[in-house]
């Protein structure tokens, strides 16, 4: 029974001409069922059972009329064994609905009408459809739980597309309501969004389908989609007639009656004047308010869309021609699903300002326009630049939070554009749409998931790259030109890496203990990182005389913790806007943070470790010392800053992150939970530096500094790449673990690790250098005073 259910509500929303084997086996698979049901079953089964017996007597009709009335006869006694009384009783409007439907079932039958059977066949199947809404949401109100969730798989789902997926709201709503987790309100709530939003996402589809020209060449087609049409609008009449009033629901009542007419009687114009007629007056029409969250998902998804649509675009055009096909066809899907998600915001924005909406819905036609009529790049760039602008001052800040879910969406949609590009052997486009997933991943939900869940955020971005144990990287099988075979099956590892991700971010129920557990992590990894680079600086302010370089160190250590702080803050203002940056900025404060860490390393070894130690000349260090005290105070306050403030950048976005999950006392108990075992391993680190040689502990802190530049070299450079800075040369025939990236900054690219390796020169370099130097003044040293000696002499 499910492969037939499954079939037929594949079939249900598409044309027959294309699913003909499909429908030859639904054919097979019902005629081995028995031709009336005597026995009792679930109500959505049983609906289901009526769809499928009516879907074959209409094909049945021409060819074998004995067969139809047969089958149309078990439809009618499934009907009534299982579904009829609990209709009857409480949908007595959906009961007289089905009943009537029967009824120009059996007409049509008997006159082999094959669009009057099909309209028929879609008045029944709406009148099932209103009937199960109806029992569920009484049920609801009555204390049923059990029924209701009886009763709710009687419905439909919106259209799933490669960048929508169907939403489950209704049925996790109506199992919390029959477990006693949410109350009557809140499930009444769900179901009403879920179901109602369905319903009039299907009405705008059978409109929409009805002026497509293939539709004109099937009559039963026609006449089923305004059936359909018809049959919808019936379950959301209570909600249009409370916003615009019984005459304008009249009106459209009307409306869908010359519809059903004109699709009966094969008047094309009529049906498609008719429905603009109808989409006219349903424009701005909302049946299930959105919640806040369900607002801000729109709206991101908008921003994000109409983001995507140029870059698209401009790679797939040049000079006004199609280079490459696969990206043009990506910034139309773009293009269309940011409408999409328009279309449910307009409601509520007609209402708050008509100049921008008005506007916005213009640049969205014409941009439509352009794609088609293939304009240069930077034709469709200012339009989408135009249309951005009139969205930002349409819709409310708050609509503009950070969403995953539309980023989500973006990186599978982008996934299918590397597939498709692969598929016709364009591998730098390949590539380009896989650095584009990155980028929308690293900037938002990965920042999200590092903090929640990091070995899901180490698994996802290991698939990007260089993959991991089982699973070959996408960057590595892009760069090694790998077939389509090889690039599909990671594209599918990383799909059910992204559903683990997105209900991983999206849940909004994660255990206190985890929450702490994550913040006392995060805290630990920072913390240990910024112990090890002051330890090792202030390991070569040991003597006496250096004392004095202590202070700016600390009151740029000081200036970090303030700044981190207020790093906190400044995210919990302007989160939205920081998602969108969140990358660059982090490569920012990475880059400032390698260049000081460069200049430690020079300074380190030239001014405190072969100077300060093996040099042996104290008058000389502390003139140059006192000469530039001025400017290494600030040097040493910069060094300070930035050695704890890049640690504290990342802990405050990461326990942002838990704070909007948790909230902020729980992630404050596990920041401190984790700075605990910091602050020991600190003062432990500070009471060895105590008691070591002086020069070996020189020689470890040197080390220590120079692994902690190269690791940090590493990420820097990662991060440049996935914010599309750099370009991205992955090492062949490499598989590096990624958790080597997370603590050691280690990938396999050829920039990262070339970029590593220049560290370490520049590390071993100044050390030799420096040893150089020292050799030369020893030798200059040593010279002047055997000289002088054999000077005096001569004098006397």
């Amino acid at each position: 029974m499910s492969l037939l259910n499954r079939g037929i509500r594949l079939l249900h929303t598409r044309q027959y001409g294309r699913y003909g084997l499909l429908v030859v086996l639904i054919v097979l698979l019902s005629s081995m069922l028995p031709p009336s049901v005597g026995a009792q079953t679930s109500p959505p089964a049983a609906a289901e059972l009526v769809r499928a017996t009516l879907l074959q007597v209409q094909l049945n009709m021409s060819n074998d009329p004995a067969a139809a009335q047969h089958h149309f006869a078990a439809a009618q006694a499934t009907y009534r064994s299982n579904l009829a009384d609990p209709i009857r009783q409480a949908a007595p409007a959906a009961d007289r609905q089905v009943q009537a439907g029967f009824a120009a079932a059996a007409q049509a039958l008997t006159n082999t009408d094959l669009p009057g059977f099909a309209s028929a066949r879609a008045q029944i199947w709406t009148g099932l459809l209103s009937a199960g809404y109806t029992i569920v949401t009484q049920a609801i109100e009555q204390g049923d739980g059990a029924s209701a969730r009886e009763w709710l798989p009687l419905r439909e789902f919106r259209r799933a597309t490669r960048i929508a997926r169907p939403n489950a709201d209704a049925t996790l709503a109506v199992n919390g309501y029959a477990s006693n987790t949410i109350n009557a309100t809140a499930a009444l709530s769900a179901v009403n969004a879920d179901i109602l939003d369905v319903y009039q996402s299907r009405l705008n589809e059978a409109l929409r389908d009805l002026s497509v020209p293939d539709t004109q060449s099937y009559p039963a087609k026609r006449a089923e989609l305004a059936a359909l049409a018809a049959g919808y609008f019936t379950i959301l009449t209570p909600a249009y007639q409370q916003q615009h009033g019984p005459a304008a629901q009249a009106t459209i009542q009307n409306e869908l009656a010359t519809l059903m007419q004109s699709a009966h009687s094969a008047d094309a114009a009529s049906v498609g004047a008719a429905a603009d007629r109808i989409v006219q007056a349903l424009d701005g029409f909302r049946a299930a308010p959105l919640s806040e969250v369900d607002r801000i998902n729109r709206a991101s998804k908008v921003k994000r869309y109409l983001s995507l649509i140029a870059p698209n675009y401009g790679r797939g055009i040049r000079n006004g021609q199609v280079v490459n096909q696969i990206e043009v066809e990506e910034a139309r899907t773009f293009r269309n699903a940011a409408e999409e998600a328009l279309r449910d915001l307009l409601p509520e924005l007609q209402a708050q300002e008509s100049t921008h909406t008005g506007q916005l819905r213009a640049d969205l036609a014409t941009i439509r326009d352009q794609i088609e009529q293939q304009v240069p790049a930077d034709v469709l760039q200012a339009t989408t630049d135009s249309a951005s602008a009139h969205f930002s001052a349409l819709v409310p800040p708050a609509w503009l939070q950070s969403n995953p879910s539309a980023d989500f969406d973006a990186i599978r949609e982008l996934l299918v554009q590397v597939n498709k590009a692969v598929a016709a052997q364009q591998y730098p486009q390949a590539e380009s749409a896989r650095l584009e997933a990155y980028a929308i991943l690293d900037a938002g939900p990965e920042i999200r998931l590092r903090a929640l869940a990091p070995d899901q955020a180490v698994d996802l971005s290991g698939l990007f790259w260089q993959g991991n144990s089982s699973n070959a990287g996408l960057a590595n099988l892009i760069a090694e030109r790998a077939d389509t075979a090889a690039v599909q099956a990671t594209t599918a590892v990383i799909y059910e890496a992204l559903n683990r991700a997105q209900n991983t971010v999206g849940s909004g129920n994660a255990a206190p203990a985890a929450v702490i557990g994550n913040a006392a992590v995060i805290i630990f990894r920072q913390g240990l990182e910024a112990v090890v680079i002051l330890a090792s600086i202030f390991a070569g302010l040991r003597k006496a005389s250096d004392q004095r370089f202590h202070r700016p160190l600390i009151l740029g250590v000081l200036g970090a913790g303030l700044a981190s702080l207020a790093t906190w803050f400044i995210l919990r203002l302007v989160l939205s806007t920081f998602a969108e940056f969140g990358g660059r900025l982090e490569a920012v404060v990475s880059i400032i943070s390698v260049s000081v860490l460069l200049l430690i390393l020079n300074w380190f070894f030239h001014n405190i470790y072969w100077v300060g130690w093996l040099a042996g000349i104290q008058q000389r260090k502390k003139r140059s010392l006192l000469s530039l005290e001025a400017s290494q105070f600030v040097a040493l306050a910069v060094v300070g800053f930035t050695s704890v403030y890049r640690e504290g950048f990342e802990t405050a976005l990461f326990a942002q992150v838990l704070v909007l999950e948790a909230g902020p006392a729980i992630v404050l108990q596990g920041l401190l939970l984790g700075a605990i075992p910091v602050l020991i391993l600190g003062m432990i680190t500070f009471v060895i530096q105590a008691k070591l040689p002086y020069k070996t502990l020189l020689i470890v802190s040197g080390v220590l500094i120079g692994s902690v530049l190269i690791q940090m070299m590493g990420q820097t450079i990662h991060a440049m790449q996935a914010v599309r800075w750099m370009i991205v040369t992955p090492i062949q025939g490499i598989t590096v673990p990624y958790w080597m990236g997370i603590w050691f900054g280690v990938f396999p690219t050829w920039e990262g690790l070339a970029a590593q390796l220049g560290a370490a020169v520049i590390v071993i370099g100044s050390y030799f250098l420096a040893q150089q130097q020292q050799r030369h003044k020893q030798a200059r040293t040593s010279e002047a005073g055997s000289i002088a000696p054999t000077a005096r002499k001569l004098q006397k």
